[in-house]
């Protein structure tokens, strides 16, 4: 399994003496450290299986010097050690915390936001709809009204009918029965408006 070298670059600015990551930068971390973890855990277990295929004829020599472990190495600066013997800095998993706690603090009042959004909303629509409601039953009561109206121009209209039946075949003798029954009903309709 190949390491490739990546082709990009990396600019750090200094800001105090701590380091911001992103959170993609921190993820190929520790996706590298979990892959190293695992590279050494297959040689451990092939060399433990190598051991134990050859014969033990003698013991394994002693060594004066102790090997250092993995875990005894301690770093100059405060940090967490991964058990691929390498280091994540404390303030990258702080950064890393804190950023997380912003988020959920966001995540929080963005729901509350939404939520008060939400009631505000509904307030508004049921003023709006009383409001709606309200002009909607003035509009009905003052322009809708229903009166009951007794017929108009009876004398005018029993005229043109009586003229219509006496002349079926000859309409235009009616003509002015008809005009004058016509400018009853306009009368009656300015004085209604």
């Amino acid at each position: 399994m190949g390491a490739s070298q990546s082709g990009r670059k990396i600019t750090i600015v200094d800001n105090g003496g701590s380091i911001e990551l992103s959170k993609n930068v921190i993820d190929r971390i520790e996706n590298n450290l979990r892959s190293t973890n695992d590279q050494q855990q297959q040689q451990q277990q092939q060399s433990q299986q190598q051991q134990q295929q050859q014969p033990r004829s003698s013991p394994p020599p002693q060594h004066h010097q102790q090997m250092p472990s993995q875990y005894d190495e301690i770093p100059s600066h405060p940090s967490v050690q991964q058990p691929t013997g390498t280091y994540i800095p404390m303030d990258m998993l702080r950064l890393r915390q804190q950023h997380q706690e912003e988020l959920e603090m966001v995540h929080h009042f963005n729901d509350s936001k939404v939520n008060m959004l939400e009631q505000q909303n509904k307030i508004l629509w049921r003023a709006a709809k009383e409001r709606f409601d309200k002009n909607l039953t003035g509009i009905e009561e003052n322009y809708t009204k229903r009166q009951a109206h007794e017929p108009v121009c009876v004398e005018a209209e029993k005229l043109v009918e009586s003229c219509y039946a006496s002349n079926v075949e000859m309409p235009l003798k009616c003509s002015k029965q008809a005009k004058d029954f016509i400018n009853c009903i306009d009368h009656i309709r300015r004085q209604v408006l």
